[in-house]
Order: structure tokens, then sequence, then C-alpha cells
């Protein structure tokens, strides 16, 4: 009979991966991280995490827990030994005990997501995986920022929703979005109770194109009153897409 749960946090960079959830015929986080467990404890192990990230999505603070029916290895010593058997890419930074009852993904409050683009008429091959490239050169940052504030407050996200999203509820509360801009960078900070399948991505793919000018920062409550995917910008490439923390 199970007898321990554990809470891991965990980062990993998702390039080489189909994202986190576990599939058929494809390397994902799951298979590893479970995989890497079972080697450890002698037995099946299923884990929960906090959030299903997509395909070439990152994370430095995704949470998993997983239950085991023994406890051979002390608690302290978890990460260092599951490191030395996962890949390089995928590294558990702390592990403690929860109680039984406690669920990864059920029990988190709020999230933080961060998405970065680098500005370049090149691409640059050493963040070609891990931003995005920004080649506009005369984004309007002042809507942009405009814009950032028109998502703050809790809505129904239906129109910045993929059509793969599996739940019925698309309400989602965005607590606070901030953009940060340098001469070479730009980044967006999420910090919410939850998002939906590839509303991080829609959103700023929306935002970058209201700094083109193709959307006026006033029209976002419209789109989002109007839950009309086709209103919005485009889903914005994963690479740029960091799963940052989760608070529980």
């Amino acid at each position: 009979m199970e007898k321990n749960n554990i809470k891991m946090t965990i980062a990993y960079d998702g390039t080489n991966y189909f994202g986190f959830q576990r599939q058929k015929n494809v390397l994902t986080i799951q298979e590893v991280l479970e995989e890497a467990l079972e080697k450890l404890y002698g037995h099946e192990i299923k884990i929960l995490a906090a959030g299903r990230t997509d395909s070439g999505v990152h994370a430095r603070g995704q949470v998993i827990n997983f239950r085991t029916i023994n406890d051979r290895i002390p608690i302290h010593k978890l990460p260092l030994a599951l490191n030395s058997v996962l890949p390089d890419d995928v590294v558990v930074k702390e592990a403690t005990r929860v109680p039984l009852e406690f669920n990864s993904r059920k029990h988190a409050k709020k999230k933080k997501y961060r998405y970065y683009c680098y500005k370049s008429y090149y691409r640059d091959p050493f963040l070609r995986n891990y931003a995005y490239q920004l080649k506009e050169g005369n984004l309007n940052y002042d809507k942009m920022n405009e814009a950032c504030r028109e998502f703050i407050g809790k809505h129904d996200f239906t129109a910045f929703s993929a059509s793969g999203t599996e739940v019925e509820n698309k309400v989602r509360e965005i607590y606070d979005l901030n953009m940060s801009n340098t001469k070479n960078s730009l980044t967006f900070e999420f910090l919410g109770d939850g998002f939906l399948y590839k509303m991080v991505r829609i959103i700023v793919g929306t935002i970058i194109i209201i700094g083109n000018g193709k959307i006026c920062p006033s029209k976002v409550k419209d789109i989002i009153k109007q839950k009309d995917r086709s209103l919005t910008g485009p889903t914005i490439a994963p690479h740029g897409l960091y799963l940052e923390k989760v608070y529980y």
C-alpha cells in the first residue's frame, strides 16, 4: 500500500521532447521521469504534474508528485540520486514529502510563465531553441503595454484558447501581465490562477500584432467578449515559453 507522497520541483529543456504528458511512440518528459523513478524504487510509478507543457516548451519550476510504496531513498538524497539517472536536459531541483492527499495539479493556486523574445534580423544559433526571434523593428511598445493591462482580471478566455482545449470552463484570472523591453530583448511575464491550452502563446502573438498596428489595444475587451479565436493573433512558437513557478 502506498505510504509516501513525494513532491518535486523540476527544470527541463523541452527542445527534444513532445511535451510533458506521456504519449505513444514519442519521447516526453513524463516518460523519462517515470522510467528514472522506477529504476530507483523498483516498482511502477505514475506522476502528476502542475501543468502539461507542450512540445518544445521549457520549465524552470515545474512541480510534480508521485506515490511510492517504499522509502528506500532518504528524501534529502533523492534529487542527487534521480539526477544521476536522468538525461542532462531534465533536472530535479528539490524533493519533499507531502500529505497523501496532495495533488500537484489540483492544489496549485497560481502559476507564473515567461515568454522570451530576442530582437534580431538574423536568427541567433544559440537562442534558436530558447527564445522567439522578433524581426520587427518598429513595434509600438506603448500600445503593447496598454494591451497587457487589458488582459488582467477574470475573463472567459475562449478566444485565446486553441481548438484542442479539453476543459469546458474557460474562465481564468490573470493577476498580472508585465512586458519588459530592452534594446535586444522583449519578455512577457504572466501570473494567473491557470492557463488554457496555448493561451499564453496566443496572447503574446496577439500583443505583438497590436504592436504592429493590426489591432487596436482597446479591441482586446471586445475580442474577449466575442469569444472568437479568428479575431486574435497567431499562436506564437513554443520554444520561447517557460513555466517559471507554481504556487501552492
